[in-house]
């Protein structure tokens, strides 16, 4: 069956991830200079602290299943409370931390232009053009997502429904993550592709019915992962192959 809708993965895959976290971790700073007092570089400073000690942050918290996102939400109330930890500044209360939380989260990246692969724009103009609606399928909140879009004027390409864990209500992309996507999308999954870094996220697109296309970007998931589960296009390690390899399959 045709392919109408294509869905994107974000980091990793669209947004390079070495060049996003310490352009986030300025946004941060400017951020909470300006709501905080402060300098931005001290906020900045605290926060690449502990951006170096994410995963401890979320030790304990089990983000799969129905109770990752509360979880995910945890966690970066938790990031958030460090930061006035580490700054000595007086903190919100608990509601209006987790509030601040979110917002961060959402708002920062709308700072962060060069963040994308060099291949991104004229690989999303092209299936734009075709025309594909395009959406994305990623573990950032949708809000995020739609930040880094249009900082780097890259929006006006997505047609299709923005699936981050606030809307698929769970973190990660298990089948009923996919299925959440396909439901937005006002389609079935047969006319679906996702496109994406990692296989064992191809794989639950896969089971619910969705075509898929690997892209193995450097220092991201190892080819060595190949054996959870092979896509059904193989792009290498950049997006130009992705539209050949879509004709050649005629989709």
């Amino acid at each position: 069956m045709p392919i109408t809708h294509i869905f994107f993965d974000l980091h990793g895959t669209l947004v390079h991830t070495a060049r996003l976290a310490p352009c986030f971790a300025e946004s941060i700073g400017h951020m909470m200079a300006g709501n905080y007092g402060g300098q931005p570089q001290d906020w900045a400073k605290a926060y690449r602290h502990i951006q170096a000690d994410w995963t401890s942050y979320f030790a304990d918290l089990h983000l799969g299943g129905d109770e990752g996102l509360a979880n995910l939400r945890e966690g970066l109330y938790r990031t958030t409370r460090a930061l006035f930890r580490l700054m000595h500044v007086k903190e919100p209360s608990q509601p209006q931390l987790m509030e601040l939380a979110i917002q961060l989260a959402e708002n920062a990246p709308s700072h962060c232009k060069d963040v994308f692969y060099e291949d991104v724009q004229a690989c999303l103009q092209a299936l734009h053009a075709e025309p594909y609606q395009l959406g994305i399928c990623s573990y950032a909140l949708a809000q995020q997502a739609r930040s880094l879009l249009m900082r780097a004027d890259l929006m006006t390409y997505f047609t299709g429904p923005i699936i981050g864990p606030d809307i698929a209500e769970r973190f990660e992309k298990s089948t009923q993550f996919y299925e959440a996507a396909v439901r937005l999308a006002g389609t079935s999954s047969q006319h679906c592709l996702a496109v994406d870094d990692s296989l064992s996220d191809l794989s639950s697109a896969h089971q619910v019915g969705m075509m898929t296309a690997h892209l193995d970007r450097p220092g991201m998931h190892p080819s060595a992962n190949a054996d959870v589960y092979k896509a059904d296009l193989i792009l290498g390690d950049n997006l130009h192959s992705l539209i050949n390899a879509m004709h050649s399959h005629a989709l």
